[in-house]
């Protein structure tokens, strides 16, 4: 890439959630290291505790508030709970009533920035919508649970990671519904990115990916911007410079229908040609012209001053 032509933004300017490397931390599977329904402890409720684990609790009966000192987080039925591994807590119930719950102690290596994106004390807002997928999932875990194969222990992992990667999902919707305004022009300021390095690029073998990663930003999420904002795909977008860059060269008349096809980036010939023709309505051969004195290409076939 050339540095003088093309300009990032400050990393800065980046919002946190929308950087590729930072979405791809949570791609690992967590590490179970305890699940299933349980009856929680009375002894739990009365004094102060660490888990050695991240813990998930989905509440199946009862209510319960769990006490982190300066903070309390408050769950019912269906509803679940996060608690970072490390952090001092109390599970607060009523214990003539109990509280049942499904529970899972995980370690997971991108906790940290996982918690940094998705606050404890908000998860249960988050969780709200999902909840039902969510209660789907753990029974899903106590089958796999009960069944005990090695095949099931490896879903156990997905489900767990569905769950965290559905509450970050709606951590990020709720950031983005705050600030519409500001998420619009944050796609439109990639979009236009996107298109530059494209128009800087096109003649090499340039793809989603790269431009993605270039961008520091998820393929899919880069593939959506341009779906949404610019209402036609990103491939569409790079065979459109393409063609046009192709356009101009063959009625330049410099160069032949190779060369123009591996000006813009295009290896084989023959498929250039069968682009160019689905793009314009005519062959490249019709489009060109031939340089034998400086007068004006005439076509009788194709107007160079038209935008097709």
């Amino acid at each position: 890439m050339n540095a003088s032509k093309y300009h990032s933004r400050d990393k800065t300017q980046r919002r946190p959630f929308r950087d590729a490397a930072v979405l791809k931390k949570f791609y690992q599977l967590p590490e179970i290291k305890s699940i299933g329904k349980m009856i929680l402890d009375p002894v739990w409720a009365r004094k102060m505790h660490k888990s050695a684990t991240n813990e998930l609790m989905h509440v199946i009966r009862g209510n319960v508030a769990i006490n982190l000192g300066k903070s309390r987080l408050e769950a019912g039925p269906g509803d679940t709970l996060l608690v970072p591994v490390g952090t001092a807590h109390r599970d607060e119930f009523n214990l003539s009533v109990g509280l049942e719950v499904f529970y899972v102690c995980f370690n997971w290596p991108p906790f940290k920035t996982y918690f940094r994106l998705v606050p404890p004390d908000k998860v249960p807002q988050f969780c709200a919508p999902v909840s039902a997928e969510i209660g789907k999932l753990c029974d899903r875990m106590q089958i796999g649970l009960d069944t005990g194969t090695e095949a099931d222990q490896l879903l156990i992992n997905s489900y767990t990671h569905n769950i965290l990667l559905l509450i970050l999902r709606e951590a990020l919707r709720a950031d983005t519904r705050h600030n519409p305004d500001d998420r619009r022009h944050h796609g439109q300021v990639l979009l236009a990115e996107a298109r530059q390095y494209i128009d800087l690029h096109y003649a090499e073998q340039i793809s989603l990916d790269q431009i993605a990663d270039t961008l520091r930003i998820s393929p899919f999420y880069l593939s959506h911007l341009f779906s949404r904002e610019g209402d036609f795909s990103l491939v569409e977008y790079i065979t459109q410079v393409r063609m046009r860059k192709a356009k101009d060269l063959l009625a330049g008349g410099t160069k032949n229908v190779s060369e123009a096809a591996y000006a813009v980036g295009y290896n084989d010939g023959n498929y250039f040609s069968k682009v160019f023709h689905r793009y314009f309505g005519i062959s490249p051969q019709a489009a060109r012209c031939t340089p034998p004195s400086d007068k004006q290409c005439v076509n009788t076939h194709f107007n160079p001053d038209i935008s097709y």
